[in-house]
């Protein structure tokens, strides 16, 4: 009998960032916790704040509760502030059911990433080669620090779309310009479709905005994530 399994989709994949302050990489979270459960294509998530937090339309939350076997998403349909008290949270239909008592950690101050359409998260190992006379006919490799980049690449929304155009998009352009802005960190949270969450301090380089009558609006940058700022939470913790 062969095994059941099923794939991810990364349709809803959500990503946001902030501009950092010159010379910290530390951000300020908040912690939502769900009062009541929810269930299997529910357009509402009710929860309490640590501290009044407004979420942005197009962000994600990755839930989890001890004892679950794996985090659950949603994905936020509509722009609200939730309070220390009880607050409906739109969202869009839920593929999870999730518990009472769930939490989910959220950096504040986000601006929604829009129009990404590739978003591979690679890592490049810088080794040292260990071999010696005790390593007979192979060879040994130290691994020493790994660069990780994510490149972004995306159409650009107009300011009269729907969502209004696209702030952090324009941003992350003003880092690639002479000004105050250039070479600014900024902060990164990226929420995947089973929960699984990435954020960090990153640098952004290659920006990238070509053009042809053919085609519409878009862009491609490195996303390079900064030394310890980097946190890689799995689906299943």
């Amino acid at each position: 009998m062969p095994l059941a399994y099923n794939t991810t989709s990364l349709e809803g994949f959500s990503a946001g960032i902030l501009l950092l302050p010159k010379g910290t990489r530390t951000v300020v979270a908040r912690t939502l916790t769900s009062t009541v459960a929810v269930a299997v294509g529910a357009t509402v998530i009710t929860c309490t704040a640590s501290v009044a937090t407004d979420l942005k339309a197009g962000m994600a939350l990755s839930f989890f509760k001890d004892g679950d076997k794996a985090r659950t998403y949603v994905l936020i349909s509509e722009d609200v502030t939730v309070a220390t008290t009880a607050t409906n949270i739109p969202i869009f239909s839920s593929k999870y059911a999730i518990a009472t008592g769930s939490t989910a950690r959220i950096v504040d101050d986000l601006l929604p990433m829009y129009g990404i359409q590739e978003f591979p998260l690679a890592a490049q190992t810088t080794t040292v080669d260990t071999t010696n006379t005790l390593s007979g006919t192979g060879t040994e490799k130290k691994a020493i620090r790994s660069d990780r980049t994510i490149q972004f690449s995306g159409v650009e929304n107009h300011y009269d779309s729907p969502v209004g155009g696209d702030p952090a998009l324009q941003l992350i352009k003003q880092t690639q310009r002479d000004g105050g802005y250039f070479g600014r960190e900024l902060y990164f949270y990226a929420v995947y479709p089973d929960g699984e969450i990435i954020e960090a301090a990153i640098l952004i380089t290659d920006y990238s905005q070509p053009g042809s009558y053919n085609e519409v609006k878009k862009y491609s940058f490195t996303a390079h994530l900064q030394g310890t700022s980097f946190t890689w939470v799995d689906p299943y913790s």
